[in-house]
Order: C-alpha cells, then sequence, then structure tokens
C-alpha cells in the first residue's frame, strides 16, 4: 500500500508540474530508500538506516545536496517559466471579449485558467487576477522561434506515471492572438518512428481527407538553448 501511495504521489507531481524527472526519498520504519524517476524508468537505491549517529550521515547528505540543486538538476522543466499578472490577465480577457471565439472556446479558456466563464465576465476591469490560489498556475511554454504560449490546466492528462504521458491543453498564443490546441508526450527517440506532426503534414502533402489540421510541431527545447530533453533509459541500460 505504501509504495502504491508514494507512485500516486509521484504521478501526480508529473500531472500538476512541468517535470522531467522526480528525485524523492521512501522511508519505512528505520530505513530508507532514494528513488529517481523519469517518463521511462525507475531507479531505486539500496535501503539504508537512516537513525541519527554520527556515523551514518546518509539522509543528511542527500538532503543537503538536494537544496543544493539546481532547477534542471532537480527535474523541473527549463522551457517552462511563470507567467505574469498581465499575461493571465490578457488571456482572460481574450477567452471574454474575443469576437472570434465560439461559447465553447472561451469555457476551456477559462477551464485553463481555473476559472468560472460566467463569473469572469462579471469582474470589474483591472481587477488584478490571483495566480496562487490554483492548483494549476498559468505557464509560459518556450517554442523554438523565441516565442510562447500560455499554458494552465490541461484539457486531458493521461494519469500513467509511465509511457508517452500525453497530455493535451487549450492555449493562448499571445502573437496571433488566437486559441489553439497544444498536445504534449513523450516520444520514441528512434530514426523508424517519424514524429507525429510529421505524419500529419506527409498525410495532408498527399491529399488525404479528413486529416487535423497541424499548425507546428517540435521536440522540447529542439534548436534552443535549452536543447532536448530524454529519459536516461540509454543511460541506464548502458551503465548495467
Amino acid at each position: 500500500d505504501a509504495l502504491g501511495q508514494l507512485g500516486q504521489y509521484l504521478a501526480e507531481i508529473f500531472g500538476h508540474q512541468h517535470r522531467t524527472h522526480v528525485i524523492s526519498l521512501y522511508v519505512h520504519c528505520h530505513k530508507a530508500r532514494m528513488v529517481f524517476v523519469d517518463r521511462d524508468i525507475c531507479v531505486v537505491s539500496k535501503p539504508f538506516c537512516y537513525a541519527n549517529t554520527r556515523k551514518n550521515t546518509i539522509l543528511h547528505r542527500f538532503f543537503w545536496r538536494l537544496a543544493h540543486m539546481s532547477r534542471k538538476d532537480l527535474g523541473f522543466d527549463d522551457t517552462v517559466s511563470a507567467a505574469t499578472p498581465e499575461d493571465f490577465t490578457n488571456m482572460l480577457q481574450f477567452a471574454i471579449d474575443s469576437p472570434g471565439l465560439t461559447p465553447y472556446v472561451r469555457q476551456q479558456l477559462c477551464y485553463a485558467l481555473c476559472v468560472d466563464y460566467h463569473s469572469a465576465r462579471k469582474l470589474e476591469p483591472g481587477t488584478p487576477p490571483d495566480l496562487t490560489s490554483s492548483q494549476w498556475p498559468l505557464k509560459r511554454v518556450a517554442r523554438s522561434n523565441d516565442t510562447y504560449v500560455l499554458v494552465g490546466r490541461p484539457k486531458w492528462a493521461n494519469p500513467s506515471l509511465f509511457g508517452r504521458c500525453t497530455r493535451g491543453y487549450v492555449v493562448y498564443d499571445h502573437v496571433k492572438q488566437e486559441a489553439t490546441f497544444m498536445k504534449d508526450s513523450w516520444r520514441v527517440d528512434h530514426p523508424e518512428v517519424k514524429r507525429e506532426h510529421e505524419v500529419y503534414e506527409r498525410l495532408r502533402r498527399s491529399g488525404v481527407s479528413n486529416i487535423m489540421t497541424c499548425d507546428r510541431g517540435e521536440d522540447v527545447g529542439e534548436n534552443t538553448r535549452y536543447g532536448w530533453q530524454r529519459t536516461r533509459t540509454v543511460d541506464y541500460v548502458s551503465n548495467s
């Protein structure tokens, strides 16, 4: 039961935050294990006694090193940054006032912002938003062309701890002043497996009907200073 609870906690962190991996500690009675989890593999240390003695300082060193790690080393996606109150206000005003949106898209934008659409329409102009009241704070997701989109609560998310872990967002593009749907997933990095947006483009060029319109696609960090994000499976297999 305790292991299942740990897995649930890790899945919730991955589901609510933009993470590449999570480092955690599993404690049972007088022993503990260090746990590293990314989207494809879980590495667990041998159990160690964490009794408070001068000879056993493993637990102290673990938390000391954890406290001195960078956000990237801790697993936070460095292509994602916090949105500003102005970002929140602009996205909300777009959802309420833009004449080209259907009622459904307006509601989905408010859902992403974790606000009620009908209540938001009654807000006084200039009312400052509370960005800390939600479990899904608004974020800026960087693109390879030096722009970003605003991302909030996902429309749908796969609750699985491992695998592609697909999430779908209704996002706001502040440059184009439009709402789009963004799919986020971990793909298989193999030369014989085509990237999904390339498949859509090939089908479009071939004149296949009833194909979803794909505006753009890219790997996270592609052609940017951040670099591609990968799981650690290859490193683990090659070193074992």
